[in-house]
């Protein structure tokens, strides 16, 4: 058996609801949204390292608040890097620690990446972002059912 690595990630959702292509004489020339702008830009830096899979938690956030076309503004403003919120992630974390250890919660890296870029902060889009990556959701409001065993009554 071969290993052959990890998959490329790539963003594929469909973002754009006119025509992508401009005709320019005989020939058609791609014309990028500022949306798929932003989405190409985490993209690529998240091609970088494949195998870092906090790059690709964050950037997956990132790309999720890019179908919000001022967060994809932000996104595409001149310094602003997906490295660059990690750094502000570890710098955090750096800030928050205890003697060695450094405990964030989701909420707070996805609120510093969310500082980072200037965006505001989006409760729901975190949500979203910890149910994609299969971690359990708080069960609101909602009662437990017993679970019985036939063995108890034995």
């Amino acid at each position: 058996m071969v290993d052959v690595g990890r998959p490329k990630v790539i963003y594929t959702r469909n973002i754009y609801s006119i025509s992508p292509f401009r005709r320019q004489g005989n020939k058609k020339e791609r014309v990028f949204t500022m949306r798929e702008k932003a989405i190409e830009k985490i993209n690529t830096e998240m091609q970088k390292d494949p195998n870092d899979p906090y790059a690709e938690i964050i950037g997956h956030y990132i790309i999720d608040r890019c179908e919000d076309g001022a967060v994809a503004e932000l996104v595409l403003k001149e310094g602003k890097t997906l490295k660059g919120a990690m750094e502000a992630v570890v710098a955090l974390a750096k800030k928050e620690r205890h003697g060695n250890v450094a405990v964030l919660t989701p909420g707070k890296v996805f609120g510093e990446v969310d500082r980072y870029f200037g965006m505001a902060t989006d409760l729901a889009e975190q949500q979203r972002a910890l149910e994609s990556l299969g971690a359990p959701t708080p069960d609101r409001g909602k009662k437990q059912k017993p679970v019985l065993d036939l063995a108890d009554f034995l």
